[in-house]
C-alpha cells in the first residue's frame, strides 16, 4: 500500500503468470475483460498499467482504495453482490 499523495492510497496487483499470455498477446480483450473482473470484485474503478502480453515482466493493475467516495460505492457494490447471492442461494433450494 501507498500513499498517492492525495490523501488517498492504493495497491499494486502484480501477477507474473498467465494462462492466456500468447493468446492475449494478439486479443488484447482479454486483458480488458480481466481489469473490468478485478474492478467488479474490489468495487472501485481499477487501471492496467502492465500485462505480460503487452511484454512486461508482470502484469500490473492499480487499485486505489480509502478514498470515501470509492470506499462508500465499494460498500454498496458489496451489498448488492451480498444480495445477489441470497437470492440465488434461495433459487437453489
Amino acid at each position: 500500500m501507498r500513499d498517492v499523495g492525495d490523501g488517498s492510497f492504493a495497491v499494486q496487483l502484480c501477477q507474473g503468470n498467465c494462462p492466456v499470455r500468447d493468446v492475449a498477446g494478439e486479443f488484447h480483450e482479454l486483458c480488458d475483460a480481466e481489469t473490468q473482473a478485478i474492478s467488479r470484485l474490489v468495487g472501485v474503478p481499477v487501471q492496467r498499467l502492465a500485462t505480460l502480453a503487452g511484454g512486461e515482466h508482470v502484469c500490473t493493475t492499480h487499485i486505489p482504495i480509502a478514498m470515501p467516495a470509492l470506499r462508500k460505492r465499494a460498500v454498496r457494490a458489496a451489498a448488492k453482490t451480498r444480495g445477489l447471492e441470497t437470492k440465488r442461494m434461495e433459487g437453489t433450494r
